[in-house]
């Protein structure tokens, strides 16, 4: 096997070096057949072979095709490898390169310069149009790469860099999101009623009438991304055939900050309530304790908080409260008028929402919401 191998190769090399003759082996063209070029083989193997053929039957056409065929057992019946010395296990060039290109006005001599195959004495470009390369099962179209780099595996027509016709299983997915990348970057607003406005449906896929789509005959859960566009237009994605797609992963960020609004709202509902339970409904405190005022309200600097207590009223504070309940400052309250002004300042607290709440004789009566930037 070794020694037919090394005569391959010689018979290759020899090509080369008559590379300025053209084209020095010539089979001779079938009149309705395809040409068998080449065929290679060890002694005793059968019908196990390699062979370079034409490929198509129309007279004065040449397409080469490396074919390969092996009965003997089932081993796998094509290799390409390559091998080289540690030495030169370095660097970022490629062992094996697969290349496409355009190349017009091409000469068969062998060239002193120029590019491969043959030097150009045009300019080499890249393919636009046609599909680069193609896997197939017989005639099933298994895999196809375009020419902007796009895979389609079940698709011949991929419109993403990887396009699957069926299901994909993975351990995990990454999505890159560093920081260096990004600009504008911005607090989703109004994130909840976005989420309210999507509807999440189930349903089954046309199996049917799509029968060249992996569709699973199963029912589905999902968004119906025509839906989904008027409410969020950017996480949908419209392919060359007008098929939408939906990017579910940047839903997530939306549900994240939707739990947020509703947990403020949650934590604000709490505190009205807890105010309430703690308001001495036998001993009606006189509806004129109360806080007239919070301004500017949200603020970056300080808030100013007017208030109103009767002067029979023993005991009064001022208390702020952060979201989660916890109380962050207490300051006592001496004067007993209906106009009352005190200073919240910025500083002493970080960015976020606060509930301010007015307790009179150990209860709390009255609370605002408040929003420090």
């Amino acid at each position: 096997m070794k020694h037919t191998t090394t005569l391959f190769l010689i018979f290759i090399f020899s090509i080369s070096s008559f590379a300025q003759v053209q084209f020095p082996i010539i089979a001779t063209s079938q009149t309705s057949d395809a040409e068998r070029i080449a065929s290679f083989s060890v002694e005793g193997a059968g019908n196990d072979r390699l062979e370079i053929t034409n490929a198509t039957n129309y007279s004065g056409q040449f397409v080469p095709t490396i074919w390969a065929y092996r009965q003997s057992d089932n081993r796998h019946v094509l290799g390409i490898s390559t091998s080289i010395p540690s030495t030169i296990d370095n660097g970022y060039v490629p062992l094996m390169i697969f290349s496409t290109s355009i190349a017009n006005n091409i000469q068969l001599n062998s060239p002193s310069e120029g590019d491969f195959p043959w030097g150009n004495t045009g300019s080499n470009e890249s393919v636009v149009n046609r599909p680069l390369f193609q896997w197939r099962n017989n005639s099933k179209r298994i895999m196809t790469m375009t020419s902007s780099g796009n895979i389609g595996i079940g698709k011949e027509n991929p419109f993403a860099k990887l396009d699957v016709n069926g299901n994909i299983n993975t351990i995990k997915l990454l999505n890159v999101s560093d920081e260096s990348y990004l600009i504008n970057s911005n607090l989703i607003e109004n994130a909840l009623t976005k989420i309210l406005a999507l509807n999440g449906k189930t349903y089954n896929w046309q199996v049917d009438s799509f029968p060249n789509i992996n569709l699973e005959n199963q029912l589905q859960y999902g968004l119906i991304a025509q839906e989904v566009e008027t409410v969020v237009p950017e996480i949908v994605h419209t392919s060359n055939e007008g098929i939408k797609s939906t990017n579910y992963d940047a839903v997530i960020p939306i549900l994240i900050e939707a739990i947020k609004e509703l947990n403020l709202k949650i934590t604000d509902l709490e505190t009205q309530i807890t105010v309430l339970n703690n308001s001495n409904f036998n001993n009606v405190i006189n509806a004129n304790n109360k806080i007239i005022s919070i301004s500017p309200n949200p603020t970056v600097d300080q808030l100013t908080v007017i208030i109103s207590i009767d002067t029979e009223i023993e005991n009064a504070k001022l208390n702020v409260y952060d979201v989660n309940g916890k109380k962050m400052s207490e300051l006592n309250i001496i004067e007993r008028t209906s106009t009352i002004t005190k200073t919240i300042r910025k500083e002493n607290y970080e960015n976020g929402i606060y509930f301010i709440c007015l307790n009179i004789n150990g209860k709390n009566i009255d609370s605002k919401k408040v929003i420090f930037k």
